[in-house]
């Protein structure tokens, strides 16, 4: 029997305790990183602020803005969009945009999310902001906002270039990502593994996703072509930049983003995002603070019709933690304590606040359950009364 995996095994639980054994990770590429999604709690990194190229992985802060604008009705995938001939003359993965050919924003974006296309990214990138260059300035911008400190962007694409230097790190497309993942539509992209460009036409286009770790549907042996749970985001390649992939999958309410940059190949990004994701959902687990519409307890009102309301979780709210120390969780509820009618269902009136060993985890807003008009004089009067008289006898010594 080889000793080696039980002891790795225990390594692991140890871990997962927080009793400080930190374990290593048999991962070959430069920079990595191990993300849950929704706190942003760090899991696993390695190198994680080593700026370098992330080649197409910079196309997902292109979707993102322009899902972003498409969300806010600036935007329709009905817009019919002209490639410029720079944008035409874009190499490496394409559609072959000829340079005035009319296509709607909707293949326009399928084209730069399944097929990794530089000439569409450049076309939206033109499209949206009159020229790649101040469509760059916005994704700097972006990124500013978004508080990527070690990331530059000099084109849409994330092709080499001689515009200036252009990088970012594995933490900092960890947190793009994990943005990525907010913005209506993205994942539906991202995740889809086969589209046709021009389809019927003479030069159509077949796309197939460039992320073979795409969860997708199992073989007649039963043998799943990807990864279990993932279902995005992006790959990048380029001599300089190497192999790169931001992966995100989820399981039982747990979802993580994996980050590789450099690897030597396809095929060892591949396993470096397995030994990630692996050693995530092996050792962490998403516990359930609180769900949507639970009702948590009961609030104090002044001067309401009712004395109490229905205090609510606003959305629900679920954590990564150790798999062993799901039961060392505090809950901590902050509620205004003056809460004064008239009180609106739906209005914040405190906080819930998730707490692992006095770090913060994550947090939603409490709202009331229900209307509390503000009550009759005689009622007004009668609680006055009541209040003044427990503050009195409370205070006696």
């Amino acid at each position: 029997m080889d000793w080696r995996k039980p002891l790795a095994g225990l390594l692991a639980c140890l871990l997962s305790a927080g009793m400080g054994f930190a374990q290593e990770l048999d991962v070959s590429a430069p920079s990595v990183i191990l993300m849950e999604a929704t706190s942003g709690r760090v899991i696993y990194e390695k190198e994680p602020h080593r700026r370098q190229p992330v080649a197409s992985l910079v196309k997902i802060m292109t979707l993102v803005l322009a899902l972003e604008d498409l969300a806010a009705g600036r935007l329709h995938l009905e817009d019919p969009i002209v490639a410029s001939p720079y944008a035409s003359s874009m190499g490496g993965s394409q559609i072959w945009w000829e340079a005035g050919e009319h296509m709607s924003l909707k293949d326009a974006l399928y084209a730069i999310a399944v097929g990794s296309a530089n000439d569409a990214s450049v076309a939206v990138a033109e499209f949206m902001a009159g020229s790649e260059e101040a469509f760059v300035k916005r994704m700097n911008e972006r990124a500013g906002q978004l508080g990527l400190q070690n990331t530059h962007f000099v084109n849409s694409n994330g092709l080499p270039s001689n515009k200036g230097e252009h990088y970012s790190t594995a933490y900092d497309i960890a947190s793009l990502s994990r943005h990525a993942l907010t913005v209506p539509k993205l994942m539906e992209l991202v995740g889809t593994y086969h589209y046709v460009i021009r389809p019927g036409r003479k030069n159509e286009v077949v796309l197939w996703n460039y992320n073979r770790m795409l969860d997708r549907t199992m073989s007649a042996t039963g043998r799943s072509y990807g990864y279990p749970g993932l279902d995005g985001i992006k790959t990048g390649s380029t001599t300089e930049a190497g192999y790169c992939l931001a992966a995100t999958a989820e399981r039982s309410d747990l979802r993580l983003i994996a980050v590789v940059l450099g690897a030597e190949s396809s095929a060892k990004r591949e396993e470096d995002i397995r030994t990630l994701l692996d050693y995530g959902f092996r050792t962490y687990r998403a516990e359930v603070i609180a769900t949507e519409g639970e009702v948590l307890g009961q609030a104090k009102v002044r001067r309401g019709r009712t004395e109490q309301v229905p205090v609510v979780a606003a959305q629900s709210l679920k954590v990564p933690v150790p798999r062993a120390a799901a039961d060392s969780i505090e809950r901590q509820l902050l509620i205004e304590k003056d809460l004064t009618a008239p009180v609106s269902k739906q209005q914040v009136i405190g906080t819930l606040i998730a707490l692992y060993e006095g770090e913060e985890l994550g947090r939603i807003d409490l709202v009331a359950g229900e209307d509390v008009p503000r009550g009759s004089l005689w009622q007004i009067i009668r609680g006055t009364g009541r209040d003044l008289l427990h503050s009195l006898f409370s205070n006696k010594d």
